[in-house]
């Protein structure tokens, strides 16, 4: 007797689930765990397993544990910052330590009050002093300080432009001297006796021997009285380095390095120019609170020995001149003048009160009890104290 088996079906193994990743505490970031490849287990393994756990166990477990979604989730919120953020945004308390981004030096405070003042009484100073040198009229106003990246400054001169590199000791650095080049060239020509009018090409012309050493004798003035406004504050010695006419080799500072420059506006000879004082930033903060203090305090002292010093000289006598006006003559004319001739004048239109050839009041003329008078209408804006001497870069 034949019996038929039954083909035997083979069981197919079950296959564990990945261990889920455990809940991380509020605040700490969950660490990136790749998921293990599945193990496959044979079912008496499988039974055995089961045999050997606890009641309950699986169900504490499964409360534990996050599921594949809440992981994604959760790790997403981490990388977005959505996690963390509140903390992020706690502001510091007084005395707390302050955040300070060392690549953005743009953050930096850039307030220089003192320096506007000093500019102040360095253009009254230096105003007499181009007086004494180019005996002209001359008139300088100090610009408002820009605050700029040293590129900027440089990308906006032309070629050729009056570059005068100077070392300022004891500050660390070097700072620069600007003059227009139309500015250089009309000072030049009233250096020597001219009007300051006449046109000159800068295009495709360098400076002269002669145009620098007037630039440097001007510049020698310039250290002088700046370091006479910046003794109260911090003793400055300017000393000349080089000169230079091409912006490309006047590199001092580092091309996102900040400066602050300080312009000056020169009306001179019917025409006006820019003479202009770079700093870099860096030079200028040791001395930022001494500039924000010191100079307030030492103004009204030096105002105070400014009084005292013109109280003593009120008796002594000077000699005021006052131009009604003016007559041309010719040689020949000059010559057939006699005694008793009477000279016609062309009568000015607005008289002038000059004392050693300085404009001192402006006014007009008339008649008062049979002679002549000056009355005065406007006084000029005279600084008292006379220039210190030169110092030779």
């Amino acid at each position: 007797m034949t019996t038929e088996k039954k083909p035997r079906t083979r069981k197919k193994p079950r296959t564990a689930k990945p261990a889920a990743r455990k809940k991380t505490a509020p605040g700490k970031p969950a660490d990136r765990v790749k998921d293990a490849p599945a193990a496959t287990l044979s079912q008496d393994e499988t039974d055995q397993t089961v045999q050997n756990a606890q009641p309950g166990t699986a169900q504490i477990q499964e409360e534990r544990l996050l599921s594949q979604d809440e992981i994604d989730t959760l790790l997403s919120a981490i990388d977005g910052g959505d996690i963390g953020k509140e903390t992020d945004q706690i502001e510091p308390q007084e005395g707390d330590i302050q955040p300070y981004d060392l690549t953005r030096q743009h953050q930096k405070n850039m307030h220089f009050p003192g320096l506007e003042l000093l500019n102040e009484r360095f253009a009254r100073r230096f105003r007499i002093a181009l007086l004494s040198l180019l005996r002209c009229a001359i008139e300088i106003k100090p610009t408002p300080l820009r605050p700029q990246t040293f590129t900027q400054f440089m990308n906006q001169l032309p070629m050729p432009t009056c570059l005068n590199i100077v070392n300022v000791r004891p500050l660390y650095g070097s700072a620069m001297f600007v003059f227009d080049t139309q500015l250089v060239y009309t000072l030049v020509d009233i250096y020597f006796g001219g009007s300051g009018r006449t046109p000159i090409k800068a295009e495709g012309r360098d400076f002269t021997p002669t145009e620098i050493r007037v630039v440097r004798a001007i510049l020698r003035q310039a250290f002088a009285d700046l370091s006479a406004v910046w003794d109260p504050i911090s003793p400055l010695r300017f000393q000349y380095d080089r000169f230079e006419q091409n912006p490309r080799f006047a590199t001092i500072l580092g091309p996102d390095e900040l400066v602050l420059e300080s312009g000056f506006t020169l009306n001179v000879g019917g025409s006006s120019g820019v003479f202009r004082v770079l700093f870099p930033l860096t030079m200028l903060e040791p001395v930022q609170q001494l500039l924000a203090t010191t100079y307030q305090e030492t103004i009204p002292e030096q105002a105070n020995e400014t009084s005292i010093h013109l109280s003593s000289l009120e008796g002594i006598d000077i000699e005021a001149v006052c131009e009604f006006g003016t007559l041309s003559l010719s040689v020949g004319q000059l010559l057939s003048l006699k005694p008793g001739a009477v000279i016609p004048l062309e009568p000015t239109s607005h008289p002038q009160l000059r004392i050693s050839g300085l404009v001192i009041a402006q006014g007009q003329a008339g008649m008062k009890d049979g002679n002549l008078g000056f009355r005065v209408e406007s006084m000029e804006s005279i600084e008292p104290e006379p220039p210190a001497p030169s110092q030779h870069p």
